[in-house]
């Protein structure tokens, strides 16, 4: 039985980018199959204001996304530089590199093997010297698929389907083409103009948007995607930003574009190397890597950060060009302030170390369609709203936090300072207190959908060197025989992996010379 029809509804998106189009795509294509109603989206951007691409990497909840909104994988890759990252490699995290040797570890998206029924996490924790492999090469077989370059499907698997879990690295500027034009098939009105004026109700809602070249835009509800400036939830809202770089220090970034050697593998996992005031990362595209060093100015200098990226980048660096960025890091507590709604880089924005833009953004957006307010007021939806996006960036700021918080570097006051704990969130505090005598669980975690399972946690918690004593409760764990199995267990699915699973390279110019069967 269908909803009764309403009136018309009205939607201004103002701005354009990821953040806008993904939201004029998801609203379009989902309001749509949940309303019988009719609905009216209108995004309008300004031709002169360039795309922040910082967001290339992303987490597997991008597939659902993208298949919710229709779009082909093999469409979505060929347009956007598509590869796939099935995890993000940690370099020199828990140390400084000493005589050259690095370390590393891996926050792998697959879902770890278990013991028995149990988790294995408790049975390594008990015995990892026995077991002689760090957890994210124990506990699932993707650590090694990425060390081996090989991509986390096979060609004939159907879209968005595979035996590993992944997510992708992409253009973000082609990304945001894409959902243009999959935005425009659902009906999405395209207008490029400036917003010059807000009016207001009375009651502090927004009446009217003043544009030179389209007139008044008027609307139910308002969407700010126009970045950081905010233009509508903090210049017209008042939506205060509550700024976290006494949490979070990094502020800048300088990137570069480098081209790849002539037969040069491609990377399945984005790279993240520490380095003395923040940390490098190395996104492998398609036809490039996009490489930044993401620092704290309190820390360095940008002329220091520019030699600290060309000495990562190496021989490929000596012609690069430079791009800095300003960060600003934080966000807003009421991101749904009356009828306007701010979503990405006006909502807030957590550093880019596990890739939690893109995410953000699809959270934002799912937690509105469930709670869009087709009739009455907007006030219980927004009130909501705003309490599972506060949890969502205040869980996001404590994971990331987490990452700095266990390191164990000493070559620099900017990692002696983020391993204090006045610089750490209470919350984080007590998590990793709560993990000192004992493997975390769901009840551990914060509420409401996070970008971040357990799993994820494990694999920083154990990857970072921070393993619980747990020979108190030994006797607890009854499946010591599963668990001693896992080592051989590993060993046979690697083998099987890689007979079936391609090189991630060779997947790519299939996938780009059109030799794919249609996995549609």
């Amino acid at each position: 039985m269908g909803m009764p029809k309403m009136n018309n509804k009205k939607i201004v998106i103002v701005g354009g980018g990821t953040s806008g189009w993904l939201s004029a795509a998801y609203l379009a294509k989902r309001l749509k199959q949940a309303s019988s109603s009719l609905l009216d989206i209108t995004l309008i951007e300004s031709s002169d204001i360039p795309t922040i691409g910082v967001g290339e990497a992303t987490i597997p909840g991008i597939r659902q996304t993208l298949s919710e909104l229709g779009i082909s994988e093999k469409l979505f890759m060929r347009s956007c530089s598509a590869t796939f990252k099935q995890a993000i490699k940690f370099v020199d995290w828990v140390n400084e590199p000493e005589n050259g040797h690095s370390s590393h570890y891996y926050h792998n998206f697959s879902e770890p093997l278990k013991a028995g029924p149990e988790m294995y996490a408790p049975y390594w924790a008990l015995e990892k010297k026995a077991i002689g492999r760090d957890y994210s090469y124990s506990a699932t077989i993707q650590s090694q698929l990425c060390d081996k370059y090989l991509a986390p499907k096979r060609l004939n698997d159907k879209d968005y389907t595979g035996p590993m879990h992944y997510a992708y690295h992409f253009d973000a500027g082609k990304f945001a083409t894409l959902l243009k034009t999959e935005a425009k098939k659902n009906g999405v009105k395209h207008l490029v103009g400036n917003v010059s004026d807000v009016v207001k109700h009375s009651n502090g809602d927004i009446a009217l948007l003043k544009t030179k070249e389209h007139g008044e835009l008027i609307a139910d509800l308002y969407i700010d995607c126009t970045g950081f400036s905010a233009h509508l939830i903090e210049k017209s809202m008042d939506s205060e930003f509550k700024n976290i770089n006494d949490v979070l220090f990094v502020d800048s970034a300088v990137t570069a574009l480098v081209e790849y050697e002539e037969g040069e593998e491609i990377a399945t996992a984005t790279s993240s190397t520490a380095k003395e005031a923040g940390w490098v990362w190395d996104i492998a595209l398609a036809t490039r890597r996009g490489t930044g060093y993401v620092y704290s100015s309190k820390y360095t200098t940008k002329q220091r950060a520019e030699e600290v990226l060309k000495e990562y980048i190496g021989k490929q660096g000596v012609n690069v060009k430079f791009r800095h960025l300003d960060m600003k890091v934080g966000y807003r507590e009421k991101q749904w302030v009356n009828n306007c709604i701010s979503i990405g880089l006006s909502a807030g924005f957590i550093e880019p170390l596990e890739s939690t833009g893109i995410h953000l953004v699809e959270i934002a957006l799912k937690t509105l369609i469930n709670l869009f307010p087709w009739k009455g007021s907007n006030k219980a939806s927004a009130l909501q709203f705003n309490k599972l996006m506060q949890s969502q960036f205040q869980g996001t700021i404590d994971f990331i936090k987490m990452h700095y918080a266990l390191s164990k570097r000493t070559d620099s006051d900017f990692w002696l300072d983020n391993q204090k704990k006045q610089t750490m969130p209470a919350t984080l505090v007590e998590f990793l207190e709560r993990c000192e005598y004992r493997v975390p669980n769901v009840f551990d975690l914060p509420v409401g959908p996070q970008c971040f399972n357990l799993f994820s946690y494990l694999s920083v918690l154990y990857g970072m060197g921070y393993v619980p004593d747990l020979e108190h409760v030994r006797s607890q764990f009854k499946h010591w025989p599963q668990a001693r199995q896992m080592t051989h267990q590993i060993d046979e699915i690697l083998k099987r992996a890689c007979v079936e699973l391609p090189n991630h390279r060779h997947y790519i110019e299939e996938l780009n010379r059109g030799e794919l069967p249609n996995t549609k």
